[in-house]
């Protein structure tokens, strides 16, 4: 049955491209790429994905260039408030291939400059000739699964500036907008600022396709979180090209909508919702999602993008290109002056009274969960495995027995109603357990230690 669809495919698109010859301008009910776009220079990652390690805080910005029946092969992005800049970005998204519009110009030159508060350009490249540097878009899996099954249907032609950059300025070459259909689809920049406050972001650059009715229905992507994140809000952006929202053989009218959905989780906290037109300019969409309470310890965001196909959902899904995700973890609030006690304090036996919730006899493993159940050293080469709480809190040296001490009375400080302690029981846990897993003690400790130094008012 498959080399039947196969085979069928083929015959429409010979009949498209002489439909194409014959009336350049004239669209068909099938408005995607049917043969895969070829050729050589095609890289399979350009820029890096860029790390929470970094303490920069990304924020993805663009304009839409437009679309097959009306695009511009020039335009500069003026990035709002460029003293905090370090570096950007850019992409420079075009369509490919071959569609029931006819083919896609390819452009022979890609030019891009940054320029600085002045409008001194300070760099260039330029992406020419038959050595044109660029990623090739296509589908993250297909049918049965084969990464990039679709073919090449697009490309994303990228540059990196590590300057102050105030504005973003390119130009591609002529042939790219000669005539129709028209290649150029999104000038995206993703601006990496010093904010010095905390903020810091993740992210990557996916160069998916995404098309329902071609069926590569959706795409994901794993973005990493601190190692030892501390739980609160954050903030998923999703940059998606070629966003146009509406059949091309209606005749560019609104009057046959399409949709996509974006969405993404983490740590039990999700969030999605519906694009169903661009919002940057034409054929370009920089849309945000917010998961809120994410838990301390959580490690990773799912990001995803989804395109229904005609027989599943109606209106359809649109075809689409994600070309970037970024993830922000948004500075915590101190708005309350927080309360700590330390392990020292916990372990005396006068301030037991002060325990609350959980007793000095019960089980570390069983209190966070742990399993395999953790070795502490209790002095000299004195060790306790599967310790108690109270051996936990009374750990000697670094490593597990340093967060074992300081998980402890981080955990009594959180269950005390008279402790405004910086996080919960359950935060508390979480941090601990993905810690204990990772088996990277440092970052969780130091977090806990911080909390627990702050000082206390127990007797």
């Amino acid at each position: 049955m498959r080399h039947t669809r196969s085979y069928v495919l083929l015959i429409a698109a010979i009949a498209l491209l002489l439909a194409a010859c014959s009336s350049p301008q004239a669209l068909q009910s099938s408005d995607e790429v049917i043969i895969p776009a070829k050729g050589g220079n095609l890289s399979v990652a350009a820029l890096p994905a860029w790390s929470n390690d970094d303490n920069l805080t990304v924020e993805v910005l663009g304009v839409g260039l437009g679309n097959s029946n009306d695009a511009t092969d020039t335009a500069t992005f003026v990035i709002p408030d460029p003293s905090n800049v370090v570096k950007v970005y850019v992409q420079v998204v075009t369509k490919a291939g071959t569609s029931g519009e006819g083919t896609y110009p390819d452009p022979t030159e890609v030019e891009i400059q940054a320029l600085d508060a002045a409008n001194t350009v300070i760099a260039v490249k330029s992406l020419s000739g038959g050595t044109v540097e660029r990623v090739g878009i296509q589908s993250q899996t297909g049918v049965g699964g084969n990464i990039g099954s679709s073919g090449t249907t697009g490309y994303s032609h990228e540059a990196e500036f590590s300057a102050q950059v105030a504005s973003v300025a390119i130009d591609i070459s002529d042939n790219a907008i000669t005539g129709f259909p028209a290649s150029p689809r999104a000038l995206i920049v993703s601006v990496f600022r010093d904010l010095d406050d905390d903020t810091s972001s993740a992210g990557l650059l996916p160069n998916l396709y995404v098309f329902g009715d071609d069926g590569y229905p959706d795409a994901a992507q794993t973005i990493a979180l601190p190692a030892a994140f501390a739980g609160g809000d954050v903030t998923v952006t999703f940059a998606i090209s070629d966003v146009e929202m509406f059949s091309r053989s209606s005749g560019f009218t609104e009057n046959d909508p399409r949709i996509v959905y974006y969405a993404a989780s983490a740590g039990g906290a999700s969030a999605d919702a519906k694009l169903d037109k661009p919002n940057m300019g034409a054929d370009l969409a920089i849309v945000e999602l917010v998961l809120n309470d994410v838990p301390a310890g959580t490690t990773e965001v799912q990001a995803s993008l989804y395109s229904p196909a005609p027989e599943d959902e109606n209106p359809k899904g649109d075809s689409v290109y994600w070309n970037t995700v970024s993830v922000k973890v948004n500075a915590p609030e101190n708005e309350v002056d927080f309360e700590g006690c330390t392990p020292g304090y916990w372990r005396q036996e006068h301030h037991f009274d002060s325990w609350t919730t959980y007793s000095p006899e019960q089980l570390f493993s069983t209190v966070f969960g742990v399993d395999p159940a953790i070795t502490v050293k209790t002095g000299g080469r004195s060790s306790a495995t599967d310790p108690t709480l109270l051996q936990a809190v009374w750990a000697n040296g670094g490593d597990i027995n340093a967060l074992a001490r300081h998980a402890t009375a981080a955990l009594l400080n959180a269950a005390s109603a008279d402790v405004d302690y910086t996080y919960s029981e359950a935060e508390v846990i979480a941090m601990v357990k993905a810690a204990i897993a990772s088996g990277v003690y440092e970052k969780a400790k130091d977090i806990l230690a911080a909390a627990n130094e702050i000082g206390c008012d127990l007797n």
